[in-house]
């Protein structure tokens, strides 16, 4: 057993959970500000689809 492998996997999944969790954090924030004002912008839209698919 390389103690190596075992460290590098859980600390990738922490990371990867952290990652999801700030994005879900992201979008609903994104859910509530379109829900209160309805003319918010293409761009922002746009602007928040591309950093959650580059992410």
């Amino acid at each position: 057993m390389n103690p190596s492998d075992n460290d590098g996997s859980p600390h990738w999944r922490v990371f990867l959970l952290l990652g999801t969790a700030s994005v879900v954090i992201e979008l609903s924030s994104l859910v509530l500000q379109i829900t209160e004002n309805v003319d918010v912008s293409a761009a922002t839209v746009v602007a928040a689809l591309t950093r959650y698919l580059l992410f």
